[in-house]
């Protein structure tokens, strides 16, 4: 009688669990711009590392033309790049209790991935002094800083690292690589190629100006591959990398739309 009590006490658990990563699922992934949803969790980060390979690929790759120098649409463009970035990160980083962030994720499943073990335990506690204490305030984050300051409420304009910026984009996206372990298979790959991102530049750039930019562009989203599957811990084993291939593997999906049926 008693194995069975633990047996169906069990059943009860796992079933719960299942509940909540599909939950968390529904959190993470694309609400395709619906009007009364919040943005994916997913959908924020990609878009967050694409347009910031976008701006490290311009940052180097030196150019004979440089229109950043010249034209205003160009100077205009990367203002505008960069302030996407930094808003993005806000709303990623955001502690609000309503707010659709990564803390809330967390909030939700942090026993959860202690229990299943996805990762190891000194990284868990990691994570949750990162995302539980005093992390991405004012205080802490160069990032959070600026876009606060800067951005949100023009309260002083502030000087702000690229470096100090990719520094805490590595710590949301192995964050976010642990909550897609833990509730999600492999993901098909989701962003552009180089290529793709470049096309119809070439009255700005040679043909081997746009090559090395693709390249540097591409180089970027490798790093953010590698940030997913590296552990905040030196010494701890690498897990796996979130998405199933890269733009060189798999081409440009097609969007098949359904005939309506007769």
């Amino acid at each position: 009688m008693q194995e069975k009590s633990e047996g169906s006490a069990a059943k009860r658990q796992k079933a719960k669990m299942d509940k909540l990563k599909e939950e968390i699922c529904c959190l993470m992934q694309s609400q395709n711009g619906s009007i009364g949803k919040h943005q994916g969790i997913d959908e924020l980060l990609f878009s967050l590392i694409e347009h910031r390979a976008m701006i490290y690929a311009f940052q180097h790759t030196d150019t004979e033309k440089n229109p950043f120098n010249k034209y205003p649409f160009f100077k205009m463009w990367h203002l505008a790049e960069c302030y996407f970035v930094i808003t993005v990160f806000g709303k990623l980083s955001s502690p609000g209790k309503k707010e659709k962030s990564l803390k809330h994720l967390w909030n939700k499943c942090q026993g959860g991935l202690k229990t299943d073990k996805i990762i190891s335990d000194i990284e868990w506690t990691q994570i949750r002094d990162l995302l539980s204490g005093a992390s991405f305030t004012n205080n802490t984050s160069p990032v959070s800083r600026f876009r606060n300051k800067t951005i949100a409420h023009n309260e002083t304009v502030l000087d702000l690292r690229w470096s100090d910026v990719d520094q805490e984009i590595r710590l949301l996206s192995r964050i976010w690589s642990v909550f897609s372990m833990w509730c999600a298979f492999r993901q098909a790959y989701p962003f552009s190629s180089g290529t793709k991102m470049f096309a119809g530049l070439d009255s700005y750039f040679s043909i081997d100006e746009l090559g090395r930019l693709s390249g540097k562009y591409e180089q970027y989203i490798g790093q953010f591959e590698q940030w997913c599957s590296e552990s905040l811990i030196e010494g701890d084993p690498v897990t796996r990398r979130p998405f199933i291939k890269g733009p060189h593997d798999i081409p440009v999906p097609i969007n098949f739309v359904e005939e309506p049926s007769k």
